[in-house]
């Protein structure tokens, strides 16, 4: 287990009108950790303690994604399609369900910071156990809740999914044409 990767979440109402939720989980080989969070801290506006996609211009933000080029991280998208925007946590429990035991068994990874949603993490943290005792993931897939401010890795998420919404929401591409060449991309769940 050589990697660490983090996740975040959105979700936004489709040009179909059903409700679309995303997930995006990068990673970053342990070794490589340091030189990415050092460009991510290079790619901070001014004044900035964190990088987030909506509070960008959309000129910085292709100044961003083309930061984001040269840094050495790989990242998946996984899509869930919803009827309605009460069925968040339906959609969260199964991506992650899906995706804990493929970070852990085939991508290598052995901690996943997840950005925080305060009292919701513990819904995580259940789903964790339960994997756990059906030996889905070991404990060794060490899943944790950060703060947006005190974890850079969360900012590459962060960034992927806003990208992506915004290209679902008001079809500004530029920047998800650019993250989507680089983002493995599945829908319904599938990795």
């Amino acid at each position: 287990m050589d990697c660490i990767a983090s996740g975040d979440e959105s979700s936004v109402v489709g040009a179909d009108v059903n409700w679309v939720y995303a997930m995006p989980f990068q990673r970053v080989r342990i070794a490589l950790a340091d030189a990415v969070l050092a460009g991510l801290r290079a790619l901070l506006p001014p004044g900035a303690n964190y990088l987030h996609f909506y509070d960008l211009t959309p000129k910085r933000r292709i100044e961003v994604d083309r930061g984001l080029v040269v840094l050495q991280w790989e990242a998946a998208l996984i899509v869930s399609r919803l009827t309605t925007g009460k069925r968040q946590e339906q959609a969260r429990t199964r991506i992650l369900t899906h995706a804990l035991p493929r970070l852990q068994h085939h991508e290598r990874v052995c901690r996943l910071l997840l950005e925080s949603r305060a009292r919701a993490d513990r819904r995580d943290a259940s789903l964790v156990l339960r994997l756990r005792g059906s030996r889905s993931i070991t404990p060794e897939l060490f899943v944790s809740h950060v703060p947006k401010t005190s974890d850079k890795l969360t900012w590459l998420a962060d960034f992927i999914v806003g990208a992506f919404v915004a290209e679902q929401v008001r079809g500004d591409s530029e920047v998800w044409r650019s993250e989507e060449r680089r983002v493995g991309k599945e829908c319904r769940s599938r990795w």
